[in-house]
């Protein structure tokens, strides 16, 4: 972001076309990649079982706008 040469490509391509400022979406996108994939990449949590199986379940007991609002919090997102 700091590079202007590349700044508005990251912008455009980075945002996937959401209102939400580009930097916000690279701070949650950095923090789900150390939260989850660790060393070891997606091997470190995804055991067994197809993932749309997890998607489901996840969707099922989590709360999402709490879950937003922690990390718009601990990231202090704009």
């Amino acid at each position: 972001m700091k590079n202007p040469d590349v700044k508005d490509y990251v912008e455009e391509f980075y945002s996937f076309g959401s209102e939400a400022p580009t930097e916000n979406i690279m701070k949650v996108h950095k923090l789900l990649q150390h939260w989850t994939a660790g060393l070891h990449g997606v091997g470190t949590w995804h055991g067994a079982g197809p993932v749309m199986a997890q998607k489901i379940m996840l969707q099922r007991v989590v709360d999402f706008e709490h879950e937003k609002r922690l990390v718009t919090e601990t990231l202090k997102l704009k």
